[in-house]
This record gives structure tokens, C-alpha cells and sequence, in this order.
């Protein structure tokens, strides 16, 4: 639910499902990019990803997740973006007309439409030539590819920013690996650590592949540094790319950590305080926002909430939040909860 609370920027138990921020800023803002989805997830295959939701909106405003365990591999593709088998631009020509035939027979309500513009847009992705590309580390300089990180998580940056460059409106990159057994405690890429937090490699021994001591990978000093690689080659490389200044970064988690440890070693959920990070488009930089007690525990100063964050972003992208979206019985819904966007980040 934390997941759902930071993606949407509207609380989970809201009597009305709430679209992620993703969804309601391509909704009102579009693309620029006609051949890639307007909304991508890098690699979006965790669990916690299934809290992306759609909502009220119209199926085109849906995330699209690449999937990949491992996007610094050079056998990975996004598998939805490759059609199999000989003749694809004729089969898929074919398969249109037959769509537009059928549908021709529906009235054209507001979800038929909806639903018509997601498959006109799934057709233009697949038989677009500059797709592929958009995904295409091998494209990279071997000089960028060192300045992110050759693993995993630096790749999934690096997919981030060149999604970014190819006119893709709002891109969410969240790095988690699944289950490996050829990972050292099973899990790796992974924060969300209970036991062992401080260790220099495997967090514990796996007791089973659903949980116990160790199911949380390698401990933070290992994760710390791949982290702080990526994130800052994405800011500066976005900023040397003339990026930044119109793209707004957003690090962001679902809760913070208990500020005493655990007597496993570790570290539990908690919410009563954590930080984010936004960067690019006229945020000023080196500025620190609001103030904790000495343990990080309790926030003392200028707390803020998830429906803050979320208007935030909504009023650096130019969205008009005084003006509602609407159903599709046309029943207005506010989706920014008339807060307030944060202040000395605008």
C-alpha cells in the first residue's frame, strides 16, 4: 500500500481506485513520442509493482512495464515490443483492419474510444523502427555505459534516460531483482532489509524462497555504492545532454526504516518520517527541506505528505489542478486532493 500511496499520490483505502501520478500526467499532457508508450516502467516486474494502478482513467493512460531480471544483459529485450514470425507489418496491418471492422459495430461510448486509442498506439509500437533503439544499450559509448554502472541497476537508469530523450512524457525506474539462486542470499538490488542490514555481502542464509533470515540480498554498504553511481551519472548526464533543466528527477520510497535497529541486525518498516530527492526542471539545488529529530525518527519541521509530493509534480509539469478528470459515467474526480505543492522546491 506504501507503494500505491507514493505512485498515485492518493491514499490506497480512497473510496474511488486513484491513477498513478504517471497516469493522470500523460492523460492531460500526451507525448511526444507517438511510437513508445507515453508511461514506462523499468523493468516493473516485482511484486510491488502490481500496485501501479490505473483508476478511472481510459485504458491508454495504462503503464507499460518492460519486464527483465537482468536489463544490463545483452540478450535482453522487451518481449512485448518484438513481434515473432515472418511479414509482422502485414499481419498486423491485416489484424487492424479487422479491429476497426468490429469496433465499427459499437457505438463509440467513452471506453470504446479509450480502448481504440491504446490499440492504435500498441499498432504503432510495433511497427516502429526507432523502438528498438529507445531500448538499445549497445548504442551507449562504452565511456556512458562505465558512468552508470555495467550491472543491472545502472543499466535500468541508462533505459531510463534514453527513454527520457526519445520524448516519453513520465518514466518510473525500479530496480529490484527477483529470486536467483545464483545470487549471494538469494535477493540482490533489494532495500528492504530486516536482519544483517551492515554486512559487506549476503544479508544471512535463505531459509525459504518466501521469506526468513537473508531473504533481503546484500546489505546497504554494497547497495549504497551502485546506487550513488547511477543516480548521479543520470543527473549529470541528463544535465550535459541539456535534459535536466525540462525533465523533473524524483528519487522516492514508500516509507522510511526504523531509526533503532532490530535485534536481528536489521532495520523494520517505518512512516512517521522519510526523505525524497527532486532534481531538474528549476528545482534549486543543495537545498534541505524540513528537519528530523537527532535519530531520524520524527519529523520536527516542515513535514509534508504523498498528496503533497504528487501536486508537486503536477504543478512543475503545468497540469492545472483546480480542473477535475472525469469517469467514465463524466463524474468529476480532483486528483490532487487540493494540497498544496511543496514549498522552496518550486
Amino acid at each position: 500500500e506504501g507503494t500505491q500511496y507514493m505512485l498515485s499520490g492518493s491514499h490506497p483505502n480512497s473510496p474511488l481506485e486513484m491513477p498513478d501520478i504517471g497516469c493522470v500526467a500523460t492523460k492531460i499532457l500526451g507525448s511526444e513520442c507517438r511510437d513508445l508508450p507515453p508511461y514506462i516502467m523499468v523493468p516493473g516486474n516485482n511484486e510491488q509493482n502490481a500496485s501501479t494502478k490505473t483508476g478511472f482513467l481510459p485504458a491508454a493512460s495504462r503503464v507499460f512495464k518492460t519486464g527483465g531480471n537482468d536489463v544490463s544483459s545483452p540478450q535482453w529485450k522487451v518481449a512485448d515490443l518484438l513481434p515473432r514470425g515472418e511479414n509482422v507489418a502485414a499481419r498486423l496491418g491485416g489484424r487492424r483492419q479487422m479491429l476497426a471492422s468490429l469496433d465499427a459495430r459499437f457505438a463509440p461510448t467513452r471506453d470504446v474510444e479509450g480502448m481504440d486509442r491504446f490499440y492504435s498506439q500498441a499498432f504503432d509500437t510495433l511497427t516502429s523502427s526507432q523502438v528498438e533503439s529507445a531500448f538499445q544499450l549497445k548504442t551507449e559509448s562504452p565511456e556512458t555505459r562505465e558512468l552508470y554502472g555495467r550491472g543491472h541497476r545502472g543499466a535500468c537508469y541508462l533505459v531510463g534516460r534514453k527513454l527520457i530523450e526519445a520524448g516519453v512524457r513520465f518514466v518510473t525506474v525500479d530496480v529490484r531483482w527477483p529470486f536467483s539462486e545464483d545470487l549471494p542470499g538469494g535477493f540482490n538490488l533489494n532495500w528492504d532489509h530486516h536482519d544483517l542490514i551492515y554486512t559487506s555481502g549476503s544479508c544471512g542464509t535463505i531459509r525459504d524462497k518466501a521469506g526468513g533470515e537473508g531473504r533481503y540480498g546484500i546489505g546497504h554498504w554494497v547497495m549504497m555504492g551502485s546506487t550513488d553511481r547511477a543516480f548521479a551519472a543520470l543527473i549529470e548526464d541528463m544535465d550535459q545532454r541539456g535534459l535536466l533543466a525540462e525533465t523533473l528527477v524524483c528519487f522516492i520510497t514508500e516509507f522510511g526504516r526504523t531509526p533503532k535497529m532490530n535485534q536481528h541486525g536489521g532495520r523494520d518498516h517505518w512512516t512517521d518520517a522519510y526523505s525524497i530527492v527532486f532534481a531538474g526542471a528549476g528545482v534549486p539545488g543543495g537545498r534541505l527541506i524540513g528537519r528530523t529529530d537527532n535519530e531520524g525518527g520524527y519529523v520536527l519541521d516542515s513535514p509534508h505528505t504523498p498528496e503533497e509530493y504528487a501536486s508537486t509534480i503536477y504543478e512543475k509539469l503545468g497540469i492545472d489542478r483546480s480542473k477535475p478528470l472525469y469517469t467514465s459515467a463524466n463524474r468529476p474526480v480532483y486528483f490532487d486532493h487540493h494540497a498544496e505543492p511543496i514549498p522552496g522546491v518550486m
